[in-house]
């Protein structure tokens, strides 16, 4: 391997992460947040498939469970929005005159 496979193999190395960091910094600006957070919370869904499929990946049964659970709780979060005034009791917490709850 010479200097110049060197050079080429760390400048793909350094700049093969930026690329799909680049696309999911667009998507933030363009995408609602709860939307973009329910499909970041998929990401983790599709590369275990793409594993599986494509490089004969063993998933685990504990592994498919997490990405189930994390998918799940994400798409329930995005759904509802729960508010935490009422499990407080009512209270109103006060910050520099704003509500916080």
């Amino acid at each position: 391997m010479t200097l110049a496979d060197l050079a080429h193999v760390a400048g793909i190395a350094l700049l093969l992460p930026l690329i799909p960091h680049a696309i999911e910094m667009s998507m933030l600006r363009r995408l609602n947040a709860r939307i973009f957070g329910t499909l970041m919370s998929l990401e983790s869904a599709v590369s275990s498939f793409v594993g599986w499929v494509v490089l004969k990946e063993k998933v685990s049964i504990f592994q498919l469970a997490g990405v189930f659970l994390v998918s799940i709780v994400s798409v329930g979060t995005s759904v509802k929005r729960y508010s935490f005034a009422g499990f407080l009791g009512g209270m109103q917490w006060k910050q520099s005159g704003s509500k916080i709850f």
